[in-house]
């Protein structure tokens, strides 16, 4: 299965990446990456301060309603079937739709837009199912966002052998099935601002 969220027109197009340009441009940093690898610790009770976030729980119903995660720091986001993207920031209690990378409606989560009615319905759905069905996905948390989350999924594309997700921040994140079910490795590769972040995280489900 595969998602991506809308363009909304040319001009965007041509300034976004393309999806092709993106795979090649991350296959060659993660070659210089696992050739030059340098092991780390990090103790996974401790809240990161750093801006990292990734998906810890995740749910693909894109044949009906879309793709819903659940983010290291609590947000709950929905890629829609129809390529909008919603985004709940549960401390704050706001809710950020968006129709394309540069339109974003931000509101209360108890009086959205009568006309988001059904896609409310939706996210919380999502919410709630993962709530009571899906296990986390690790214990490394991030610290909350102080203001409304505006990250958008991208990308998603999902395999027997792996689930590949890329975000608005330059964010891509894989979770790789290992063969053994009660283990996995997920990678997370962030770049912003020249800066990139690899991290590479094993652990038991």
């Amino acid at each position: 299965m595969k998602g991506r969220m809308n363009h909304r027109n040319k001009m965007t197009s041509q300034r976004e990446v393309s999806g092709d340009r993106v795979v090649e441009d991350l296959m060659l940093l993660l070659e210089d990456f696992l050739q030059n690898i340098v092991p780390g610790e990090l103790d996974s009770k401790v809240q990161v301060t750093c801006p990292i976030l990734w998906v810890t729980k995740w749910v693909d119903y894109s044949n009906k309603y879309g793709f819903g995660y659940q983010l290291s720091d609590n947000c709950i986001g929905v890629l829609l079937s129809d390529g909008t993207h919603t985004i709940l920031s549960p401390h704050l209690r706001k809710v950020c739709y968006s129709t394309s990378l540069q339109e974003h409606i931000t509101f209360p989560e108890r009086s959205p837009p009568c006309k988001l009615d059904i896609k409310m319905r939706i996210l919380r759905f999502f919410s709630q199912y993962m709530k009571e069905n899906i296990l986390e996905g690790g214990d490394l948390r991030a610290a909350p966002s102080r203001s409304v989350r505006t990250l958008c999924l991208l990308h998603f594309l999902k395999t027997d052998q792996a689930l590949l997700m890329l975000f608005s921040n330059g964010t891509l994140q894989v979770i790789m099935i290992n063969q053994i079910p009660l283990f996995r490795t997920q990678m997370h590769l962030s770049i912003s601002h020249n800066n990139i972040i690899i991290s590479l995280i094993y652990f038991d489900r």
